[in-house]
C-alpha cells in the first residue's frame, strides 16, 4: 500500500554453510587436510615460517607452515595476536535473520527500504517459508546471537510492507552471523551499515603471516585468488603461478551438471565444457541426473529432487542401485515443517565426505532438515551418530 516505485532485477542466493563445506571438499580432493573443530593455541615465528600448535578434541599437534594464512573472520585479530598484533582495525557487526511461514506465493525475492535507510530482504526459503534479514548491530563478540530487539525489528518491517502481523512465537528459526569488517583508519565510518565491505590483506613483520580482513563471501573466490598470489610471492619460485584463476571454470563438488534450459541445444556451451573438463567427460543435464537417481532409488524415487538440490551429482556416490540403496531410515522427526528423515547411506556420506561431526552439523549446516525440529530430535540423531561411530574426526597429526 505504501510502495510508490519498484524495480525488478535478477540475482542469486546460496546456502553459505553448504558453500563453505563444498569448498573444503574441493580442497581435500586437491590434497588439503581438513581439520574442522580444531583450535589454534599458539603461534611461533621462525626463519622459515611459523610453527602452529593446535588441538582437536583430544589430539594435540605442532605443524610447520612456510606461510600462515589468517582468514578467521571475526577471530582474525585474536588469531594474529598469538604472534603479533594486527595493524589494521576490525569492526564486528552482527546480522540476524528469521524464518517465518511464507509471506507470499511464488519465488520472487524482495528488497525492502526501511525508514532508517536500511534494507531488509525477503527470500523464499525451505518448505514454504520465507527468510527475512538482515540487521546491523555493533558487537564485541565474533559469536552471533539473535536478540529480541532484532527479531522485533524484522517482524515490524514485514508487517509494514506485507501487512502480516507475525509474533515472536511465529518465528520457525532464527540465526545470527557476525560480519568482520575492515575499518579504514583514515576514513572511519559512522553507522554500521556504512562500513566498507571491501577486504584488506596484511602481512606481518616476518612476511610469513598473511591476514585477510573484511570482505564478503560473495567475492570469496576472487579474494582467495588474490591471497594465493600473495602466497606465491612469499614462497620459493616453484610456487609462482599459484593464483586461482582456474577456479572460474571448475565446478565445485556435485556441480558438474547443467540446467536444461541453459544446456539443451547450446553446442557452444557443450564444446566449451568439453574443452575445460576433457573430451571424455559426461555432461549431464538436471533432467538426466534426476532420471538416473530415480532409477537407482527404486521405492524411494520421490527423494530424487531433494537429493539433487542438496548434493548434485555427489548423490550418485551414495545412491548405488536397488530399492534398499539408501539403507534403513535411521532418524526421523516431526518438525514445524513436517516430517523429516535421514537414511543410513546419506548420513554416512555426510560424516565421511562432508566432515560432519555432530547432529547439528548434519541437520543445520549440511541439510537444513533441522529447521523447526525440537532439541529432543537433534539429540536423537546425535545418539545415532555416536552409536554408529561415524562422526568425522580431524586428522591433525596427518598434516605434513
Amino acid at each position: 500500500k505504501t510502495a510508490r516505485t519498484a524495480f525488478a532485477y535478477t540475482d542469486c542466493w546460496v546456502d553459505d554453510a553448504r558453500l563453505v563445506v563444498l569448498l573444503a571438499m574441493d580442497a581435500a580432493a586437491r590434497g588439503a587436510v581438513i581439520c574442522p573443530r580444531t583450535r589454534v593455541t599458539a603461534l611461533h615465528a621462525g626463519d622459515t615460517g611459523y610453527v602452529v600448535e593446535a588441538i582437536s578434541i583430544d589430539e594435540h599437534a605442532s605443524v610447520h607452515a612456510g606461510v600462515l594464512i589468517n582468514a578467521t573472520g571475526g577471530w582474525a585479530t585474536d588469531t594474529a595476536a598469538l604472534a603479533t598484533p594486527l595493524a589494521g582495525q576490525m569492526r564486528l557487526v552482527q546480522g540476524s535473520h528469521v524464518v517465518v511461514p511464507a509471506l507470499y506465493p511464488g519465488d520472487a525475492c524482495f528488497t525492502l527500504q526501511n525508514p532508517d535507510k536500511r534494507v531488509v530482504f525477503t527470500i523464499p526459503y525451505h518448505d514454504g517459508t520465507t527468510l527475512v534479514g538482515t540487521t546491523d548491530l555493533e558487537t564485541d563478540s565474533p559469536r552471533g546471537a539473535t536478540s529480541p530487539e532484532e527479531v522485533a525489528y524484522l517482524l515490524s518491517t514485514i508487517q509494514r510492507v506485507f501487512g502480516v502481523a507475525y509474533r515472536a512465537e511465529d518465528v520457525i528459526w532464527q540465526y545470527a552471523g557476525v560480519r568482520a569488517l575492515y575499518e579504514e583508519a583514515r576514513r572511519p565510518s559512522g553507522r554500521a551499515q556504512d562500513a566498507t565491505r571491501e577486504h584488506h590483506i596484511e602481512r606481518d613483520a616476518t612476511g610469513r603471516m598473511i591476514s585477510l580482513l573484511g570482505g564478503k563471501i560473495t567475492s570469496h573466490r576472487t579474494v582467495a585468488a588474490e591471497v594465493a598470489e600473495v602466497v606465491a610471492e612469499t614462497l620459493p619460485p616453484p610456487a609462482h603461478g599459484l593464483g586461482g584463476g582456474w577456479t572460474a571454470t571448475h565446478p565445485l563438488p556435485g556441480g558438474d551438471f547443467f540446467p536444461d534450459r541453459a544446456f539443451a541445444g547450446n553446442r557452444k556451451l557443450q564444446q566449451r565444457q568439453r574443452r575445460l573438463w576433457g573430451e571424455q567427460s559426461v555432461l549431464l543435464t538436471e533432467t538426466a541426473l534426476l532420471e538416473e537417481l530415480r532409477s537407482r532409488l527404486g521405492d524411494n524415487h520421490a527423494l530424487a529432487p531433494e537429493l539433487v538440490r542438496r548434493y548434485g551429482t555427489r548423490a550418485l556416490r551414495f545412491c548405488t542401485s536397488g530399492t534398499s540403496v539408501l539403507g534403513a531410515e535411521v532418524w526421523s522427526a516431526e518438525t514445524r515443517l513436517g516430517r523429516k528423515s535421514l537414511h543410513a547411506a546419506e548420513l554416512v556420506y555426510l560424516c565421511r565426505e562432508e566432515f560432519a561431526s555432530t547432529a547439528e552439523d548434519v541437520l543445520m549446516r549440511r541439510t537444513k532438515l533441522g529447521i523447526g525440529a525440537s532439541l529432543e530430535a537433534v539429540e536423537e540423531l546425535q545418539a545415532v551418530i555416536d552409536r554408529l561411530g561415524i562422526a568425522y574426526r580431524p586428522a591433525v597429526l596427518a598434516i605434513p
